[in-house]
């Protein structure tokens, strides 16, 4: 029997090993290596963004709408996704005024969990030939 908060391995993307991805898992399946990818793409972009106080208006990228499109990813599984890392710990949420928006939507930022998962998934794609995707608008260095 799987406990509560049982973390899950993120596949290694380089030798070195990552920390365990913390996901609640009593309610959900094993995830696919796509949902892998998707969680490690989700701390990534997060870990890119400013951090925002609770009462400050939130951008439009914190929220899932903003990352399934900067992602180019499916809203239903950014929201399994933020669902995932919210109640394993790695991400907390909150609703929040967002710019271009009327009403308060849930807005997504890293705890320092989440933050330690990142700089672990970082530190692994430079010691592989594998890059974090650019920002938009920005040229990739790559030949």
């Amino acid at each position: 029997m799987r406990e509560e908060n049982a973390g899950v391995r993120l596949p290694s993307v380089a030798e070195g090993a990552y920390p365990t991805v913390p996901l609640a898992m009593s309610e959900f399946a094993e995830p696919s290596l796509e949902e892998y990818r998707l969680y490690a793409r989700i701390i990534l972009w997060l870990s890119r963004q400013p951090r925002v106080d609770r009462m400050e208006t939130a951008p439009p990228s914190l929220t899932q709408a903003g990352m399934a499109s900067e992602l180019g990813a499916s809203l239903s599984s950014i929201s399994s996704g933020l669902r995932r890392l919210t109640e394993g710990g790695a991400l907390e949420e909150w609703r929040s005024h967002v710019r271009g928006r009327r009403l308060r939507v849930k807005v997504y930022q890293l705890t320092p969990e989440g933050q330690t998962l990142a700089e672990h998934l970082r530190n692994g794609m430079a010691r592989s030939s594998l890059r974090p995707v650019s920002e938009p608008g920005e040229r990739s260095n790559d030949p």
